[in-house]
């Protein structure tokens, strides 16, 4: 049996944040901003939760490259007005703790 104590940063273990870093480092290397554009939009159900996160890659229009996690219809609602010039990004953001920058 292991007897060493976990280590973890900001209350997550250190795989959970090994895992983190090779996820980012796999989206890096396949550059969805070089193909996606802002405004297209998909959603992806977590197991285990009712809630859909939508998610748009930006990066060719805008730098540096991004990608947005809405969580919930509304969150998604909110993010379609700001790109219709009817609402504020910043709002989105704060609102919601949904926007997540590479």
């Amino acid at each position: 049996m292991d007897d060493q104590p976990k280590q973890s940063l900001y209350g997550v273990d250190v795989a959970s944040w090994r895992s983190l870093c090779e996820a980012a480092d796999l989206f890096k290397r396949l550059a969805p901003w070089s193909w996606m554009s802002g405004d297209e939009i998909f959603g992806l159900r977590l197991p285990g939760s009712s809630q859909i996160a939508f998610i748009s890659i930006v990066g060719r229009e805008i730098k540096p490259p991004a990608c947005h996690v809405l969580l919930g219809w509304e969150a998604l609602s909110r993010f379609r007005l700001a790109l219709m010039g009817r609402g504020s990004f910043f709002y989105i953001s704060r609102a919601t703790s949904s926007c997540l920058r590479t």
